[in-house]
């Protein structure tokens, strides 16, 4: 009978790094936010209204303030079971470019919708922030890769990566469209899709090393005479990635 095992990858240093500043920064803006009324959202988190005072910053700052204890706790785990698996089969460039271009998208997207359509609401100074771009753009990179994988949908139906990636886009597109704060999930929606661009490139990336980086020269000697050729290179199998989730 076969069994569902779960199974922790090794935390990833990049992933350790943003786990342990995301929940510094929680623990001082519940400090700031219960002593002095002041939130660090107001100037780390991405808006229009800061970017049009020259915030810059805001970035690449938004997704390390969070408001809640339970997103802390769920978008770390995330980081840490596909995040670390992810950075070991990448590398920690390629991972540092993926998350880069999820949380760089989503907030241009956000502030552009800000500033030029939502200029008149609150959406105009109210700040993006948390992880939930990153942990959505995540979870769709993996369906991707590894699209029959299980995952355990909110901890009890366990399903498919590939359904569970669907199902997160769908909610996405649900709640840009109906909900009031729907500006946030076009933004977390751009995410998505920055990852997904970082993705296919590291596929093209890949297939043109494979096409010209897999062969090697190799000096045979026949009949007292040198022969240059081309052979191709084993693919060794301690670098693929562990499984994990299955």
């Amino acid at each position: 009978m076969n069994q569902m095992q779960v199974q922790m990858p090794p935390l990833s240093k990049t992933n350790k790094y943003l786990m342990i500043a995301t929940g510094v920064l929680f623990l001082l803006e519940s400090i700031l936010v219960k002593t002095t009324g002041a939130s660090l959202a107001t100037y780390l988190g991405a808006s229009a209204a800061g970017l049009s005072h020259g915030f810059i910053f805001q970035l690449v700052t938004y997704p390390l303030i969070e408001r809640q204890l339970l997103a802390v706790i769920f978008n770390g785990l995330l980081l840490w079971f596909l995040g670390s698996e992810l950075e070991s089969m990448w590398g920690t460039k390629r991972y540092l470019q993926f998350l880069l271009s999820s949380v760089i998208t989503a907030a241009l997207v956000y502030l552009l919708i800000g500033y030029f359509f939502l200029s008149e609401t609150s959406v105009y100074s109210f700040p993006l922030i948390g992880m939930q771009g990153i942990a959505a753009s995540l979870c769709v990179a993996y369906g991707i890769l590894y699209p029959d994988r299980t995952f355990m949908f909110m901890m009890i139906f366990p399903m498919k990566a590939k359904w569970f990636c669907a199902l997160l886009v769908a909610m996405e597109l649900y709640t840009g469209f109906f909900s009031p704060m729907g500006a946030l999930a076009w933004g977390h929606l751009a995410a998505i899709v920055g990852g997904f661009g970082m993705l296919l490139q590291f596929t093209k990336s890949k297939k043109q090393k494979k096409s010209s980086g897999n062969f090697a020269f190799k000096m045979e000697k026949k009949k007292g005479k040198a022969h240059l050729s081309l052979v191709e290179e084993e693919e060794d199998d301690s670098k693929r990635p562990p499984k994990y989730w299955q």
